[in-house]
């Protein structure tokens, strides 16, 4: 299934769209009937390269979001265990990712500069202070919502500090 493409249902959730597909997981816009609200669920994908790669990667990502160390931090609601896997239920975050709004050749407002700054370096800050290292700080993993603010998102390659946060394939990384 390609971004956008429709499924049916996740549990009891039902699917809105795929908004996402990476190599390891799908990020899927929900509705939650039960609770008339929609959020985000993320998998692992059945297909990735390592599936037990991917469930474990998704299994750490909890916990990291799980630890509300930060605002500026993309929270998760609740873990669930569905057939597929490991299930992230978060909020869905109405919002542009930030390369999106950087990424049209002018320059970022001061404003936005500042809030990043602030909001993103206060959550590197917080993560960093709770032996958390992100792994993929990036201008595709920051959402900025239409009132200014900013949320920190994909945690998939984020390690325990101390527990080898360097893959080998990179020789330096954002902070």
């Amino acid at each position: 299934m390609g971004t956008g493409e429709r499924a049916e249902r996740l549990g009891r959730y039902r699917v809105l769209v795929l908004v996402h597909e990476g190599e390891q997981s799908r990020v899927y816009r929900c509705y939650d009937p039960a609770l008339a609200r929609e959020l985000a669920l993320k998998v692992a994908r059945p297909d990735a390269p390592d599936p037990a790669r991917a469930r474990r990667r998704l299994l750490r990502e909890a916990r990291l979001r799980a630890a509300d160390v930060h605002r500026a931090v993309l929270p998760l609601y609740q873990l669930q265990r569905m057939v597929l896997g490991p299930v992230l239920v978060g909020p869905w975050v109405s919002s542009r990712p930030l390369a999106a709004l950087i990424g049209q050749g002018a320059p970022a407002p001061a404003s936005l500069a500042l809030a990043l700054a602030d909001e993103i370096g206060g959550a590197l800050d917080a993560l960093h202070a709770s032996g958390w290292w992100h792994g993929d700080v990036s201008p595709a993993n920051i959402l900025v919502e239409a009132d200014g603010r900013l949320v920190l998102t994909d945690f998939g390659t984020a390690r325990r500090l101390g527990r080898r946060p360097f893959d080998g394939r990179r020789l330096f990384t954002t902070p």
